[in-house]
């Protein structure tokens, strides 16, 4: 009797553990929304679309801005996430603002890397989707400005299919 108490509490403190652990159905959805976007790689037209898509649809956390063009005049887009957002510049210099960690990630810096442009936009979009019902993210954005740019370099990027391809030979 006394060697399965050990055991019976292992599972007692695991139990609880696993119930809390289960995902909601909305987490599985909007994990899904995620998943579903990063089918194709997407090109300069479709990554100026989204971009701009979610800064109109999120306008309190997200602010999209153009950082200068490439010589053929492709805008270079980055997308702000923070909550909240403040874009008057008086506010800009709020002691809160100016002591706000700040995190930059730039992807696609050739144009042959398209896996970190499609990273960035799937980063962008689980923000975006789990601003309000995940606690982490909530204070994340609270907490730090993020500034993501997908494609520092969207001049090469037409040479690539535009399906994501699953290698399933071994190197």
């Amino acid at each position: 009797m006394n060697r399965n108490i050990p055991l019976v509490i292992l599972l007692l403190l695991l139990f609880p553990s696993c119930i809390l652990s289960q995902r909601s159905p909305l987490q599985v959805e909007k994990d899904t929304a995620v998943y579903q976007l990063l089918n194709h790689y997407h090109h300069y037209p479709e990554l100026n679309e989204l971009l701009n898509t979610w800064a109109k649809d999120y306008p309190k956390i997200a602010q999209l801005f153009n950082v200068g063009k490439t010589y053929s005049g492709k805008e270079l887009l980055v997308m702000r996430l923070t909550s909240p957002l403040t874009t008057n510049n008086a506010d800009d210099y709020d002691e809160f603002q100016l002591l706000k960690p700040k995190f930059k990630s730039i992807a696609n810096m050739h144009g042959d890397e398209t896996i970190g442009r499609e990273l960035m936009i799937a980063l962008i979009y689980y923000l975006l989707l789990n601003s309000k019902s995940d606690s982490r993210i909530n204070r994340l954005l609270s907490t730090t400005d993020i500034y993501i740019m997908p494609s520092m370099n969207p001049v090469n990027e037409n040479k690539y299919k535009k399906k994501i391809f699953v290698f399933t030979k071994k190197f």
